[in-house]
């Protein structure tokens, strides 16, 4: 780094400015380097002799002169840059997202920036030309692209490998990753990618075969109408978010041999049922109790006794009815009845379902006391008198009486050998088995509709109905008729559309961002696999000699996290099997097993409120571990499920038996792979599966079915937190740029070989060095084949630079 240089310096509002070193002065084994920031002012940094051109604090900027690539607008792969690090990478997405375009190519990441408004991209004339160019990408083993990055051609690339025996990846299935924080765009994006005159309707008119209009019509639209529906169940407004997925999902877009659209799964994983009990301030229940109470008809609304929302104690709670974004509820329920009745759910099972859904708002509304007169040493609940008729409307709606569902609330039967005894409850316990009931009772029905919604895209194949929501029920819905399994599909040739919550990181941190975040570190490991899988292969086609060279592994975070006998989850689960575990003894016990791992911190203070923390790959974070042990144990007491079990109303039988069989051992998976390294233990058979032991399994079974795909990646990035077009955050925005990864890929990038130069161009930028070796090459090369042409000069003109020496 050289007087000047023009450089990238950190600090400001913007985290770097731009600069020009102005002097140069050694200090020993350091410099001291002067910058004048083109903001103006000066500004002094001390580096190392041996970072000079790469420290914390300084970057080199890549300007004419200094870079064959010049950062901004004209970049559509950062890769391509000469110094690829933050402030470039911040820079660049800055000047493209000034000018609406929105998406960005980090080698094998597609990045898509919200715009925060409509934009000009998706056009049918679009579509056709990223078509045109799939198509000789198809055949052309050298074609070079000819548009900007978009998810069209992401869609593309999927389908042509899937399809074309030719390509590298011909005749596998590919998957998608969508990933990103809350409002981030992943929702709009998995629409883009499957919405009509998108790339859902580029795939099915790629995959149509002659003849078959009507039937894909039918398939695709079921498809694009199961967005609604998921949105109403598995969707809430949040703090960042007025549209915010609360679940997974992976959708199976299933093709036949001859590339046909054949049918569609969808597997849902890890649904927030805590918000079904609770909500914080700013933020809203699932969208389905909102939208029942703006446009229930009358007869309905008799039928369930609706009051309005604010008297609902699961509505009321944050003071905070309406959206944000303009979006009328009763909107969504003329929306959500298209929906319904375009995917086969016919009115006696909507009345089932939204039913079911109006019985969670009554049990909301009970509330207990302390019986009088009862013992000092035993606080036993009854129902208050006040409560009543909420217990009689959710009796009622539930197809139960309500001595049996308040006596199941307030007391447990617990049998020893011969001996039966009575276990009454504490007005607090009580009210936590109402949580747990309506908590269950929205999973399963939550299941329920995923499981229908299978049934209704599955095609003629009825294996393509491959998913049931959290992998659970399988069995239960199964046996009431409902086709839909726990099992992901791999018969077929599919593409895979992976739309998964991104790294969290809040105020406060709690077991669903601890769980959200092991998936991340889980998925960021396959990532970071496949793409030193990627660079290996690429050294293989260049013909490179090459050494190991070390990426960035997570695989010791991941180890904390699931593997027996110390991990975190083993050690939760060990507890949760303890009767009188609370959360304050695990906080204990997880300090004595992992305080000297050295992805785990705890400092005193932490131990006091009882937090843990873990090193992330996107950066540390501390967890609370309040509420841990009974999010966890996620299991409806027995006299629950007995409850349910025993209703006059089948779909509550159903409900019930989708409870009890969701911590069977499932079967054998069907994909045929092992998953991914790391991790360890088998699986316990005694007392139910906790949380944390079913989304592990959850997470392997979905890493099995990836691992059997070429994968594409889409980060998602919010460019502001006011969800406003045209602000441009860089702080937050270089902090999702963390989270998402996008940094460890340029970390993977410099760890092998950073500056990759076109031949042609490489000639151009050193020809000097070796002018007349490059004109004896040009005569010696063949004249009729460039590419051969220019690969002889290229290493003519390697061989000149070796030859010179500096004294």
């Amino acid at each position: 780094m050289e007087e000047g240089a023009k450089v990238w310096a950190s600090g400001g509002e913007r985290l770097w400015e731009s600069g020009t070193v102005k002097k140069k002065t050694a200090i020993g084994d350091s410099f001291d380097i002067e910058v004048v920031l083109d903001v103006g002012g000066k500004q002094v940094y001390t580096v190392s002799g041996r970072d000079e051109d790469d420290s914390k604090n300084l970057k080199l900027r890549n300007v004419a002169g200094q870079s064959s690539v010049i950062e901004g607008h004209g970049v559509a792969d950062l890769t391509s840059l000469t110094y690829l690090h933050e402030p470039a990478i911040l820079f660049s997405l800055k000047e493209r997202y000034g000018r609406n375009t929105i998406y960005t190519y980090t080698g094998p990441i597609l990045l898509a920036v919200n715009p925060f408004k409509a934009v000009d991209l998706y056009t049918d004339k679009l579509l056709k030309a990223y078509k045109v160019d799939g198509e000789r990408r198809s055949y052309d083993p050298n074609f070079v692209e000819t548009k900007p990055p978009h998810v069209y051609a992401i869609a593309d690339k999927a389908y042509r490998n899937m399809t074309t025996p030719a390509t590298e990846y011909g005749q596998r299935s590919q998957s998608i990753m969508v990933s990103g924080e809350s409002g981030a765009g992943k929702t709009e994006t998995c629409k883009i990618i499957m919405k009509d005159g998108g790339a859902m309707k580029y795939l099915a008119i790629l995959g149509n075969a002659a003849g078959d209009d009507n039937k894909l019509g039918t398939i695709e639209k079921r498809v694009l109408k199961s967005n609604p529906i998921l949105e109403a169940f598995g969707n809430a407004r949040t703090v960042r978010n007025d549209n915010s997925s609360r679940f997974g999902k992976y959708i199976q877009l299933l093709f036949s041999d001859r590339g046909k659209l054949a049918g569609a799964a969808i597997k849902t994983f890890l649904l927030e049922k805590i918000r079904v009990v609770k909500q914080s301030k700013l933020e809203r229940n699932y969208h389905i109790f909102y939208i029942m109470a703006a446009g229930a008809s009358p007869k309905d609304r008799e039928n369930w006794e609706l009051q309005p929302a604010g008297s609902y104690h699961y509505m009321n709670q944050s003071g905070c009815y309406d959206r944000r974004d303009g979006v009328k509820d009763i909107d969504l329920h003329v929306e959500l009845q298209e929906a319904f009745s375009t995917m086969g759910f016919d009115k006696a099972a909507q009345n089932d379902c939204l039913g079911c859904v109006a019985s969670i708002l009554a049990l909301g509304n009970l509330e207990f006391e302390e019986i009088p007169g009862a013992r000092d040493d035993q606080q036993q609940a009854r129902l208050k008198e006040s409560s009543l008729g909420a217990m009689k409307t959710a009796a009622r709606l539930l197809g139960v009486s309500a001595d049996t569902l308040c006596h199941c609330l307030t007391a447990r039967e617990v049998t020893a050998g011969t001996t039966h005894v009575t276990i009454f409850l504490t007005p607090e316990q009580s009210a936590h088995a109402r949580d747990a009931m309506a908590k269950a009772l929205y999973a399963a029905t939550f299941s329920w509709v995923v499981a229908h919604t299978n049934k209704s895209i599955q095609g003629d194949d009825a294996s393509a109905a491959a998913a049931v929501a959290d992998g659970v029920g399988g069995a239960a819905v199964a046996a009431a008729g409902v086709n839909g399994g726990a099992e992901f599909n791999t018969d077929k040739m599919f593409i895979g559309l992976l739309d998964i919550f991104g790294f969290e990181v809040f105020a406060e941190n709690f077991y669903e961002q601890f769980l959200i975040n092991y998936a991340n570190e889980v998925l960021q490991q396959q990532f970071n696999d496949f793409v030193f899988r990627q660079e290996q292969e690429e050294y293989r086609r260049e013909q490179l000699e090459w050494t190991f060279i070390h990426f960035p592994d997570n695989v010791d975070c991941i180890t904390l996290i699931e593997k027996k006998p110390n991990g975190i989850i083993p050690t939760l689960d060990e507890q949760c099997i303890i009767g009188r575990a609370t959360d304050d003894r695990f906080a204990r016990e997880l300090y004595k097993k992992s305080e000297n791992n050295s992805r785990f911190f705890v400092s005193p203070k932490m131990r006091v409120d009882h937090l843990f923390g873990i090193k992330h790959y996107a950066g540390d974070v501390e967890y609370d571990t309040r509420g841990i042990i009974e999010k966890n144990r996620d299991n409806l007491p027995q006299e629950g499920v007995d409850l349910l079990m025993s209703s006059e109303i089948p779909f509550t039988v159903l409900l019930g038996a989708i409870e009890a069989n969701k911590n069977e051992a499932p079967k054998e998976s069907s994909p045929k792979s092992t998953g991914r390294r790391g991790g360890g233990g088998g699986r316990s058979t005694i007392g139910a599966k906790s949380l944390g032991t079913q989304f592990k399994e959850n997470l392997n079974n979905l890493l099995g079915v990836v691992n059997l795909t070429h994968p594409h990646y889409v980060r998602c990035i919010k460019p502001n937190d006011q969800l406003i077009p045209a602000r441009f955050n860089y702080v937050r925005i270089a902090e999702q740029l963390r989270n998402a990864g996008v940094l460890e890929v340029v970390r993977v990038a410099r760890a092998g070989f950073p500056v990759r130069l076109g031949l042609h161009e490489f000639v151009e930028r050193y020809a000097l060095l070796g002018a007349r070796v490059v004109e004896a090459a040009y005569r010696r090369a063949v004249h009729d084949a460039e590419l051969d042409q220019e690969r002889s000069v290229c290493k003519a003109l390697i061989m000149a630079i070796q030859a010179v020496q500096s004294g």
